[in-house]
């Protein structure tokens, strides 16, 4: 959902908000959820996390199996996903 076919969508949301996007291996098959980091200046992570948002929102508009799946962190705020 997030990286894209061969991790195009990555690339094109890190050219887009000059922040550098790590997303962790998959831990096995079937497997959803990855850990992403973010790396760049604060305005440049910001844009990153809404772009990040806004793909998972379309994608779980379009699917409600995701809809429990999604859980985004912020940082200092306490979230139960």
């Amino acid at each position: 959902m997030i990286i894209g076919k061969g991790g195009e969508t990555i690339r094109e949301m890190q050219n887009n908000t000059g922040c550098k996007i790590n997303v962790s291996q998959s831990s096995g098959p079937g497997e959803v959820e990855r850990e992403i980091g973010l790396v760049g200046a604060r305005d440049a992570i910001s844009r990153a996390k809404r772009a990040i948002e806004e793909k998972v929102d379309a994608a779980v508009s379009l699917d409600p199996l995701w809809q429990s799946a999604v859980c985004l962190p912020d940082p200092g705020v306490e979230q139960k996903c």
